[in-house]
């Protein structure tokens, strides 16, 4: 009996003895839930998002999380189906997330805008062409197809040329990339050019040739094109195949070495891209965007990755959403982080300052863009301008 007593005494004394901080529980982690195409055809981006976005989680809570509290992306596949999507927002709403990620899918976006942009929750969603209505819970990341667009031609228009063809797919991507090639090219600056093609093919068909060879007759300085993936793919063989020699104008969201490499043998002598700022680095001077670049470009060199369309255009829109968090508290409410953003401006991101003020639901424009071609023997992408467009 005696020994017995001695034990308990001993472990209540070991006990007494260790810090406070022994008993103390971890917080629970702040769950932030992200919706990304990691299977289907937007995978290529699901995929390579979804690396940028663990990355970002590894580095946010080596820093110490959000008010003490740790950062958990808890990650749902899409799987690039619009119905799909729509079914993962509805248990979304149902949960009463306050606010979520995704997708990087335009189509899958499109199919849950309506049911949340009124009432939530807030939404950042990944596919730039999503134009959300103004004052809505729906963000999109990114600049739009028309700010991108304008960006572009100015680099295009400076340079001297003025004959420009257009080829775009017959989906929700493709729709937005030529209303915002049509919208720009028909403003009064750029009234001396001219569309002398504008083509058209569904992201399943096999060949472009028949449109290419169409284009090519309308002796084009250069082709634009709206469409990421696979059909990139296919429109490059069909400029192979039909021997047309101009500049290639690619949508950012093609921006990926793995795509590169894989278009390394159907590659045009230019092919160029609408671009964010954080797809370089060393290209921006000193002071709070540069700081915030630094920091991402740190964060993906320890996880061996390299700055991207996936990563360029998730990584400001998760940080936006953790300020809120840190700013209101992590039980913040779909309504606080919503007027949080429609509120926000200054804010320093890896592509520039954000202002969401002006009802666009982005936060940067024309501005924020620079213009890349990609040096297939470098393998890297090169800016070729200015933000805002003007060549170097």
């Amino acid at each position: 009996m005696k020994g017995r007593s001695l034990k308990l005494f001993l472990i209540l004394a070991l006990l007494i003895s260790l810090p406070a901080a022994a008993f103390a529980q971890t917080p629970a982690p702040l769950e932030i839930n992200i919706m990304l195409s990691m299977t289907g055809p937007a995978s290529f981006l699901g995929q390579a998002e979804d690396a940028a976005f663990q990355t970002a989680e590894k580095m946010v809570n080596q820093r110490g999380g959000i008010n003490g509290r740790p950062i958990k992306l808890v990650i749902a596949d899409d799987t690039s189906s619009p119905q799909v999507a729509l079914q993962i927002a509805n248990g979304y709403v149902a949960k009463k997330v306050p606010v979520f990620l995704g997708s990087p899918f335009a189509s899958a976006c499109g199919s849950f805008l309506a049911i949340i942009a009124r009432t939530g929750p807030v939404d950042f969603c990944l596919s730039p062409p999503v134009n959300p209505p103004s004052g809505s819970f729906v963000f999109t990341a990114g600049a739009s197809a028309a700010d991108l667009t304008t960006a572009l031609i100015r680099y295009f228009r400076e340079r001297g040329m003025t004959r420009f063809a257009i080829l775009t797919t017959t989906d929700a991507t493709g729709n937005a990339f030529e209303n915002g090639y049509l919208t720009v090219l028909g403003r009064p600056e750029n009234k001396k050019l001219q569309i002398v093609a504008n083509e058209h093919f569904n992201p399943t068909d096999i060949s472009t040739s028949a449109q290419i060879a169409h284009i090519k007759a309308g002796d084009p300085q250069v082709l634009l094109t709206g469409t990421v993936g696979t059909p990139t793919g296919t429109i490059l063989r069909g400029v192979q195949d039909v021997g047309l020699d101009v500049p290639v104008v690619a949508v950012n969201g093609n921006m990926l070495y793995q795509e590169m490499a894989q278009f390394a043998s159907i590659m045009p002598k230019e092919l160029v891209f609408p671009s964010y700022r954080a797809m370089s680095e060393g290209d921006v001077r000193p002071g709070p965007i540069q700081d915030a670049q630094r920091a991402f470009f740190r964060a993906l060199k320890g996880a061996d990755l390299k700055p991207d369309a996936a990563s360029v255009t998730g990584w400001d829109p998760l940080m936006i959403v953790l300020s809120a968090y840190r700013k209101l508290g992590t039980n913040a409410t779909a309504d606080q982080i919503h007027d949080y953003i429609e509120s926000l401006h200054g804010f320093p991101g890896v592509n520039g300052l954000y202002d969401f003020r002006d009802g666009g639901q982005r936060g940067i424009g024309s501005q924020a863009i620079v213009v890349d071609r990609w040096d297939p023997v470098r393998k890297a992408f090169i800016v070729l301008s200015r933000p805002g467009g003007s060549p170097k």
